[in-house]
């Protein structure tokens, strides 16, 4: 099977200059839902809001740009323009965001990648986002669980609707914050170690 080259580095539609698209097998945590106690007045105080509000509804550059450090690929690619989503570029992301333990991808809700773009755009970094998680499948999800580590059951990782991620010089909690802000799904907040999860589903917070 074929899969993203490692360390590729796609510049638009076409930066790979591959006539065939590599195959993949189509086949939170703590996600417990809860009534946000933070208003949006509140939330556009803290700088990881204001700097989300600049950009939410906004025209921004509909830009994927991120590294997996387990698979050491990178993948920089414009997925959208518009409101017009590229198939091959939404391909690409899936395969990225793949179960990278048994090498399965799932397609990505397309709102994930909106809201990391936004949360990438607010940021105003250079550096790409750093993905811990994407897509899980069932097998890898129940082996995490069995390990102790803090996933549910019913994790939106399962239905490629959600995704871990560090962006080297931003904090944690100013990713928190931008997320909490934009109100597109859960938003879980993990200080201790390093990693801030977002998703689609229902507008939800954990971990402080």
């Amino acid at each position: 099977m074929a899969i993203l080259p490692r360390r590729a580095f796609l510049l638009g539609a076409g930066g790979l200059g591959l006539s065939t698209w590599p195959t993949a097998p189509w086949a939170s945590e703590a996600e417990t839902p809860t009534t946000l106690p933070t208003t949006e007045a509140e939330l556009g105080q803290t700088d990881g809001g204001r700097a989300a509000a600049r950009v939410r509804g906004r025209s921004i550059p509909w830009r994927f740009a991120a590294y997996n450090p387990h698979t050491r690929e990178t993948l920089n690619v414009i997925y959208r323009v518009g409101d017009t989503y590229s198939p091959t570029a939404m391909r690409w992301i899936s395969v990225f965001m793949r179960d990278w333990r048994l090498n399965r991808a799932r397609h990505v809700d397309p709102r994930l990648i909106d809201l990391l773009a936004y949360i990438h755009a607010a940021s105003g970094t250079t550096e790409p986002i750093l993905l811990l998680s994407g897509y899980r499948t069932p097998q890898t999800n129940a082996g995490l669980r069995a390990g102790g580590i803090e996933a549910a059951t019913n994790s939106l990782h399962l239905e490629g609707m959600a995704a871990d991620l560090r962006i080297q010089g931003v904090s944690t909690r100013w990713i928190r914050d931008a997320g909490l802000y934009l109100r597109q799904g859960g938003v879980g907040y993990y200080p201790g170690l390093d990693f801030t999860h977002l998703d689609t589903g229902p507008v939800r917070r954990w971990g402080a």
